[in-house]
């Protein structure tokens, strides 16, 4: 949908834990703008946009490899989202 877009801070954790969080993510906004990298910020974030999405309104496939294996963290991670309703009802 146009316009669609969504904001997600990270807190707690290491960049690695933000990557992770960021990638589960991917499966329904597509690749993000930027991944987290700053190793010594303690908040991270990563917006989607709508044109990660594909041209039919539908979210772009997860990537294959490259995250946590089995999805657990290091650390409890506290992750706020902020966008459209739709985006946010999604990210949920």
């Amino acid at each position: 949908m146009p316009g669609t877009q969504l904001t997600v801070t990270l807190s707690g954790g290491d960049v690695a834990d933000a990557r992770a969080v960021v990638r589960a993510l991917e499966g329904s906004f597509g690749a993000p703008d930027e991944l987290p990298g700053d190793e010594n910020a303690t908040v991270r974030t990563a917006t989607f946009s709508a044109a990660a999405e594909g041209a039919s309104g539908r979210p772009a496939p997860a990537p294959s490899g490259g995250g946590q294996e089995g999805g657990r963290l290091s650390a409890p991670v506290t992750v706020t989202v902020q966008g459209t309703p739709e985006a946010v009802a999604r990210a949920g």
